[in-house]
């Protein structure tokens, strides 16, 4: 997607970015994978996961084993149910560009 976007701000400001886009997109790769293992541990936090010390492992109760399930199935599924919103915008945006003449070329 990066690289439409890209070629798509190009010929619409006929100003070459590709660095700025890439390091906005980095920076979000990078916080996303910080965010993400923070909520991870929240989710840990809240269903009473307990570490374990050193050489020893720490019962866990079935709260906490559940907690570890949902946040290795059903939180990434959340997570990344987030792209369905990005596909539908670039739909739309498609659309917007076909219905006003303005198709830009996509580079890959």
């Amino acid at each position: 997607m990066l690289p439409e976007y890209i070629a798509r701000d190009t010929a619409r400001t006929g100003r070459q970015q590709a660095g700025v886009f890439s390091g906005v997109f980095a920076t979000g790769e990078v916080l996303g994978l910080a965010l993400g293992s923070f909520a991870y541990g929240l989710v840990l936090q809240a269903f009473g996961y307990v570490s374990s010390d050193t050489g020893h492992a720490a019962a866990q109760s079935a709260g906490a084993e559940l907690g570890v399930l949902l946040g290795v199935t059903l939180f990434p599924a959340l997570a990344t149910a987030g792209l369905l919103f990005l596909h539908l915008r670039r739909r739309t945006a498609s659309a917007a560009d076909a219905a006003s003449g303005d198709v830009s070329p996509v580079v890959m």
